[in-house]
């Protein structure tokens, strides 16, 4: 007796260790995750339907006949949730609802929720819960397929407002707030339509951005409209302030739209050798004229003399300048260039402007010119277009000791510290050397101490775009002579 107690003894434990590595290897092929369409004829399917209305029926005191399964989705979890719409006859009238079942490893049901379905008129759409985890489930869907068609980078946040229509399948129709994932604090709203197939097959039928009445939206800066109102607060502040303060850029927007539209923008403008940053609050009634409600001072910094800002080329004013360049040259020339843009704008402060602009005309050649603007907008071309021969790298040697360009190299060891959890301490720019694109790609020689009080060259790429306020460390190398 005791031997065969103590063989049974040993025996239980590894059977219990053989059942439990059993049961973990099945369930480590499980892969928990969201809901995941099933064909709704599956009998299985149709039998958790008809425990549902089996539920439902004894605990509402109900008689609903099942007709059969419209919809079925399941989600595994410890166990599996199953998602389902079908219909039912409530005495002669067709009825539809949606339920949610929980389905155990053991086969153990709960009914989570029975909830009818209202009919819906052909071509009419319902309100449904915007926070509905199939609702947020839609919409970033419809935020990714997006991202994939457009190749965008947008960021789902919230559906803000949902409605559906019952068709052969589902149509969801959603407002949906999303951010900019390449621009910081950008947040639009967008309305997207989603058809949803009987076996979950989805489609994005459109996706478009709308205003939000109510709220500010960030707005593209570079818009004419936007610029048009920019120009309008500085030329309304100067009138009120005896003053003379040109608009250099507008760096970034929102507006509200109200009864007319709201504008707050952030710009740059200059008087003499400052340059100043300004927020500033305008009004655009629907009819009338436009009203500056506020003109705020949050900046100031001396623009050095002789030095050249790189700005946006596609700004208003600046094309204007490149198409006043061609024409003045064309009448000077006997020449019969037709402008086509500007690929790369500078300006220096004086007493008025200089413009050095590089301006691709339509064929295909590129030319360079310098623009004097005096203060009073009188426009004077200072010398001939010259053409543009490009030079491999394209890279022209500056100053290392220039302030911006040793600021610069600071900011280029401050971001290398940053990414990459060193300690180096910056110590000077031995060799700069800039090049214009799209901004301005600054290479520089930097030399810095690490934390063996050693001082090695690196050399850094840094690209930046003042008139948005953008600088980018794209990379950062130890220097090899």
């Amino acid at each position: 007796m005791r031997i065969q107690s103590h063989n049974s003894l040993m025996f239980t434990p590894l059977l219990l260790l053989l059942s439990l590595l059993l049961f973990h290897t099945s369930f480590a092929q499980i892969r928990v995750g969201g809901f995941k369409p099933v064909d709704p004829k599956d009998p299985h399917v149709v039998e958790i339907a008809r425990y549902a209305i089996d539920t439902y029926n004894k605990n509402a005191h109900a008689n609903l006949k099942f007709v059969t399964v419209v919809n079925a989705e399941s989600q595994i979890v410890q166990g599996t949730n199953y998602r389902l719409n079908f219909t039912v006859l409530n005495g002669r009238v067709t009825q539809t609802y949606e339920t949610l079942v929980f389905e155990g490893l053991k086969g153990q049901r709960t009914l989570k929720y029975f909830n009818i379905i209202p009919p819906i008129r052909t071509g009419g759409f319902q309100p449904v819960d915007p926070k509905d985890p199939h609702v947020v489930e839609i919409a970033r869907f419809a935020v990714d397929e997006h991202n994939k068609q457009a190749h965008t980078n947008l960021v789902f946040l919230e559906v803000f407002r949902a409605q559906s229509q019952i068709v052969k399948g589902r149509y969801f129709k959603l407002t949906i707030r999303v951010a900019n994932g390449t621009r910081r604090g950008f947040r639009t709203t967008h309305e997207a339509l989603v058809y949803e197939g009987l076996k979950g097959q989805r489609t994005l039928k459109y996706f478009k951005a709308i205003p939000w009445v109510g709220g500010f939206q960030p707005i593209d800066p570079k818009d004419v409209h936007v610029v048009e109102v920019a120009r309008f607060a500085v030329d309304a502040y100067n009138k009120q302030a005896h003053t003379k303060f040109e608009l250099l850029s507008v760096v970034e927007g929102e507006s509200q739209v109200v009864a007319g539209t709201n504008y707050n923008l952030t710009i740059r403008v200059s008087k003499g050798g400052l340059i100043l940053t300004c927020v500033v609050f305008v009004y655009v009634p629907l009819r009338g004229q436009k009203e500056l409600k506020s003109f705020k001072i949050i900046n100031v910094v001396r623009n050095k003399l002789g030095r050249f800002e790189v700005v946006d080329p596609r700004d208003p004013h600046i094309v204007e300048i490149g198409r006043f360049a061609v024409d003045q040259y064309n009448k000077q020339a006997h020449k019969s260039l037709v402008f086509k843009s500007v690929i790369q704008a500078q300006v220096q402060i004086v007493n008025g402007r200089n413009y050095k602009v590089t301006i691709r005309v339509a064929d295909g050649g590129t030319y360079e010119a310098l623009v004097y603007e005096a203060l009073n907008g009188q426009k004077t071309l200072n010398g001939p277009l010259k053409a543009v021969v490009s030079k491999p790298g394209g890279y022209e040697p500056v100053d290392p000791s220039d302030p911006h360009i040793e600021d610069t190299g600071r900011y280029a060891v401050d971001e290398y510290n940053k990414r990459t959890n060193m300690d180096l301490k910056f110590v000077n720019v031995i060799k700069a050397e800039t090049q214009v694109v799209s901004g301005v790609n600054y290479r520089l020689v930097i030399t810095a101490r690490n934390k063996n009080d050693q001082v090695q060259p690196y050399v850094a790429v840094v690209l930046e775009r003042a008139w948005e306020s953008y600088r980018n460390l794209t990379s950062f190398d130890l220097f090899v002579q």
